[in-house]
């Protein structure tokens, strides 16, 4: 029951990002998608592996990497919030490396919180809300 509640939350996410946003947000949403499906595969495919945990972290952080710019540029709330809980990921991606955590732990810290931004971003798709900016409308 929770695969499929997460696969239709990541449609619903996909289609309402993509409609509703602008090029900064489709791309987050199409990288949120792929970062996800990555995940799923490293954590399937190495679940065994001692690697495993920098493998997901290494994605995190090419996540977070691709998206700070697009926090930025965008003038919507929900890619900065976003981006915030992509920098926490990654913080608790190294502390899972760190601290050796066998892979469960990763994917708990990792793909849960995946489902979390995909849930930031369909609700900040549908509410828009804008930043201020220094131009009156």
């Amino acid at each position: 029951m929770a695969d499929l509640i997460a696969i239709v939350l990541s449609i619903v996410t996909i289609v309402v990002g993509l409609y509703r946003g602008r090029a900064p947000e489709r791309l987050f949403v199409i990288g949120n998608t792929l970062v996800l499906y990555a995940k799923s595969v490293v954590i399937i495919e190495y679940a065994r592996a001692i690697q495993a945990a920098q493998i997901v972290a290494m994605i995190d952080t090419a996540f977070f990497i691709v998206c700070l710019p697009v926090a930025l540029y965008s003038n919507r709330y929900w890619p900065m919030v976003a981006t915030a809980l992509i920098a926490m990921i990654v913080m608790l991606d190294v502390v899972a490396v760190v601290s050796a955590w066998p892979i469960v732990n990763s994917r708990v810290t990792s793909v849960v919180w995946l489902y979390i931004i995909q849930t930031t971003v369909l609700v900040g798709a549908l509410v828009e809300g804008r930043r201020p900016t220094r131009h009156a409308a």
